[in-house]
């Protein structure tokens, strides 16, 4: 059948199905080493090279120039590199944030059940965290009977829309509360969101980025992995998610039959952002979403790209 035009996509062409599929046929073949640790084939890299120009034209269909792409080869050698002179302790340390009344033991346990920990264990430290209000007996009574069944108390949430969504009470809190923790226990590499905890990510991000609530002074984020997340629609809070897409790396998984958050509202948050990796999940409900051969290799291209950013140590003549 015909393909969708990439102007049908407005600011984020990103979301084409032609790039998803550029993204998808990128894929970096890994192989089992004693032990059980993972390293990546030098074979597989230098496939990957020799079909570069291919994969320009590629991108000369989808953005009209190919300059992405050749930035991205340089960055995927330097995460090589990286890797071979760091060997397995090469990992980027992120920040987990869990969804509305659930709970940072909870959010591990999402993300166990769904193999994503698993899958990239050998590149991510993954540290989960409370939010920093606890649910009380009376708001655990309004908690569906299956959840509580299956996801143990205590239940903590980062805020509680209140006014018809105009108002998130304890935003200032929580804020603040993350803003201290970042700087005791960072630096992070990046930061990870599921649902309320991915659009708390996404703000995290927008507010250090701009240097507001003191999130400046703190060690910053380098990206962001929002799942099942979308915007903010407090009056305070909702402005940031406006004007020209931000520069900043954010990869986002979509469940095409959410209904506690639609699909089209992640793509209005991750539209906010300059070039977002989108992953689309088709029969993908309101979890943390178990990850296909195609999508973990989409998900660790992406965090490889952010090794190559992070790492200053090889000389430019080394590229």
């Amino acid at each position: 059948g015909s393909q969708p035009s990439p102007s049908g996509y407005g600011k984020c062409p990103q979301m084409s199905p032609l790039l998803v599929a550029h993204r998808a046929s990128v894929q970096l073949t890994l192989s089992r080493a004693e032990r059980g640790h993972q390293f990546f084939q030098r074979k597989a890299c230098h496939k990957w090279f020799s079909n570069v120009d291919t994969h320009d034209e590629h991108l000369r269909t989808v953005y009209g120039h190919s300059r992405c792409h050749k930035s991205t080869r340089a960055e995927t050698r330097r995460a090589y590199q990286c890797i071979d002179m760091a060997g397995s302790g090469t990992k980027l340390r992120v920040l987990c944030l869990h969804s509305f009344r659930t709970s940072g033991a909870i959010f591990q346990r999402q993300i166990k059940m769904s193999g994503f920990g698993t899958a990239f264990e050998d590149i991510l430290e993954l540290e989960y965290v409370d939010a920093p209000y606890q649910c009380g007996p009376k708001e655990e009574e309004r908690m569906p009977d299956i959840l509580k069944r299956i996801f143990p108390a205590p239940y903590h949430e980062w805020w509680n829309a209140q006014q018809g969504g105009q108002v998130y009470l304890r935003w200032e809190q929580t804020v603040s509360f993350l803003r201290e923790y970042i700087r005791t226990n960072g630096p992070f590499d990046g930061i990870l969101g599921f649902s309320q905890g991915g659009c708390v990510a996404s703000l995290i991000c927008i507010l250090q980025q701009m240097g507001e609530h003191g999130l400046a002074e703190v060690p910053p984020l380098r990206f962001a992995i929002l799942m099942s997340a979308q915007c903010a629609h407090s009056n305070d809070l909702e402005g940031y998610f406006a004007g020209e897409p931000r520069d900043f790396p954010v990869l986002a998984i979509i469940g095409e039959k959410d209904v506690e958050v639609p699909p089209e509202a992640t793509e209005e948050l991750v539209g906010t952002f300059l070039q977002p990796v989108v992953i689309r999940c088709p029969d993908g409900t309101h979890k943390v979403q178990k990850l296909d051969e195609e999508q973990r290799d989409i998900v660790r291209h992406f965090l490889m790209k952010q090794i190559a950013q992070k790492s200053s140590t090889l000389p430019a003549a080394a590229l």
